[in-house]
C-alpha cells in the first residue's frame, strides 16, 4: 500500500474541513447551541481514503443529544467524495 504523501495529507485536511463546514450548515447544526460536525480519516488504500463524519447536537442542559454517524470515501486521484 502506498503511504499518504505530505501533499495528500494537506489536501485531505482541507477537504475534511470543507466537508465538516458544509455539513454543519446543511444539517442545521449551525443554528443549534451545541451543534457540531467532525470528520476524521480512519483508513486508506491505494485508491481511496476512508473517513467518518459525525454530526449532531450535544446536550446543552435540555437532556437531549443527537449523534449521526456516516462513512465516506475520497478518491486519491480526483479528490471527489463518495
Amino acid at each position: 500500500m502506498k503511504e499518504l504523501t505530505k501533499q495528500e495529507l494537506e489536501t485531505l485536511k482541507k477537504k475534511l474541513e470543507d466537508f465538516e463546514n458544509q455539513t454543519y450548515k446543511d444539517t442545521g447544526m449551525k443554528s443549534l447551541n451545541g451543534g457540531y460536525a467532525k470528520a476524521e480519516m480512519f483508513d486508506y488504500d491505494d485508491e481511496f481514503i476512508d473517513f467518518e463524519l459525525q454530526w449532531g447536537c450535544q446536550d446543552m442542559g435540555s437532556g437531549e443529544s443527537m449523534i449521526h454517524t456516516e462513512q465516506h470515501k475520497i478518491s486519491r486521484v480526483t479528490w471527489e467524495i463518495q
